[in-house]
């Protein structure tokens, strides 16, 4: 099937769970940890930081609502 933009579906793959934890919601969680003490004092840093947290938590309540599909394509 090729696309109006010129490209070829060749195949697709979805994410799973483990992989967002172990490629994505792990090493943000390290980071964030790391960063907040260093911007105690920066409450926009903080802000951001609380706000890439909730997403951790929301993954954590429900790992179904982050899924990322990739689409293997080539140029027509």
């Amino acid at each position: 099937m090729t696309s109006p933009s010129g490209y070829e579906l060749l195949g697709y793959f979805n994410l799973d769970e483990q992989t967002w934890k172990k490629e994505y919601f792990f090493p943000m969680q390290r980071l964030i940890n790391e960063t907040r003490p260093q911007h105690a004092g920066d409450p926009n840093m903080l802000a951001l930081l609380d706000k890439e947290q909730q997403e951790i938590e929301v993954f954590k309540t429900d790992p179904a609502s982050c899924c990322s599909v990739f689409f293997v394509m080539r140029k027509r």
